[in-house]
């Protein structure tokens, strides 16, 4: 088989001040689980498509740097297709350093197989921590070949996907909804994160409130329905997350 080409922008290339993105430690401590893939799913009425970016940057910016995998040395992140690029200066120094972007499609623009077969071998090297793509169409066999080859190898496996696949069965562990929250008197712009599916169980508060403050470049998480206790919510998050 021939070997795969794309065109690839590396770090070496960019330079500036990047974000300093953080999140409620009430939310998620360790950021998106790893050894996981994480579907999100975007509605059509978004209008600030930067906000689902912060909350995916956000999510593997802390599980990279999270103490509980301080051990493991320094990953390398993947974005696959263009639709899938953050502005690199949206990235903290620890990301932008070792991130990739890769467009297999610029070779390939009539089916999206190397898409697919990129995102495969990204979920199965060792050497990465993170690999992040935007896929319309995911077959079920696809999603639990994908499932599997991030459960061995310890890859956060991120697919953006249109909002009303949110209906088509998956063997992916995790599956977010990310869509606007245009409430009276939130002070910045928020939207609404709702978890549909969790690797072990579905929290009972599943659904957070997440504001951007653009001020400090950070998420500010808040539930939006508390039922029980503060411990109870923090031993259902763990068994969902763990």
């Amino acid at each position: 088989m021939k070997p795969l080409s794309f065109s690839a922008l590396s770090p070496s290339s960019l330079s500036g001040p990047s974000h300093a993105w953080s999140s409620e430690d009430v939310f998620l401590p360790n950021g998106l689980p790893r050894a996981a893939v994480h579907e999100v799913f975007l509605s059509e009425s978004e209008t600030i498509p930067y906000l689902p970016s912060a909350f995916i940057i956000a999510g593997i910016y802390k599980a990279i740097n999270s103490p509980a995998n301080s051990a493991t040395r320094r990953k390398i992140t993947i974005w696959i297709g263009r639709d899938s690029w953050p502005t690199p200066y949206a990235l903290p120094e620890e990301l932008r350093a070792d991130a990739y972007f890769l467009d297999p499609n610029a070779v390939d623009p009539s089916t999206g197989k190397k898409l697919l077969w990129t995102l495969d071998a990204a979920l199965r090297c060792p050497a990465v921590g993170a690999v992040v793509t935007h896929c319309a169409r995911l077959p079920f066999t696809l999603s639990q070949r994908f499932a599997l080859a991030a459960r061995s190898s310890g890859v956060i496996g991120i697919i953006t996907r249109p909002y009303q696949a949110l209906q088509i069965p998956s063997a992916s562990p995790f599956r977010w909804e990310i869509a606007p929250y245009a409430a009276a008197l939130r002070e910045h712009p928020s939207w609404l994160v709702t978890l549909h599916k969790a690797k072990h169980s579905l929290p009972q508060n599943n659904k957070w409130i997440v504001d951007y403050e653009d001020e400090t470049f950070s998420l500010r998480v808040s539930p939006v329905l508390v039922s029980g206790s503060s411990e109870e919510s923090a031993r259902e998050r763990a068994a969902a997350f763990g």
